[in-house]
């Protein structure tokens, strides 16, 4: 009785030698700032790091609050797709003021610091 390819047993592979390649890797330290990292300007960097922190403090208190998009919607004051957006890290479609605005409205109060940096 033939048997099925499923149920056929059948012996390991062998890797061919030609089919592992390898990959050199190269190691960069990291600034503390991915986007400068990806080679965004400092200004532009700057930004786009303070929205995505602001983004994931908004999606922690969702989170640790148990609500639903929708849920967190109605608090926040703004339609469910807008929520969407945000927990789907839409970084470009936010600015600093309208997610701080946002945290005020999940009541949080947002504080800022500034730092000396080195200018050319």
């Amino acid at each position: 009785m033939p048997t099925s390819r499923s149920t056929a047993k059948s012996k390991p592979r062998k890797a061919k030698a030609s089919a592992i390649k390898s990959y050199a890797r190269e190691h960069h330290k990291s600034s503390g700032n991915v986007f400068r990292d990806m080679g965004k300007s400092d200004d532009e960097a700057n930004n786009l790091f303070m929205r995505s922190k602001l983004m994931i403090a908004i999606e922690a208190i969702v989170e640790e609050r148990g609500w639903t998009q929708a849920e967190a919607a109605k608090v926040i004051g703004v339609a469910r797709p807008r929520i969407a957006e945000l927990c789907a890290s839409r970084i470009d479609l936010f600015t600093v003021d309208t997610l701080v605005k946002y945290l005020n409205r999940l009541g949080k109060q947002v504080t800022l610091s500034i730092k000396d940096t080195e200018v050319a």
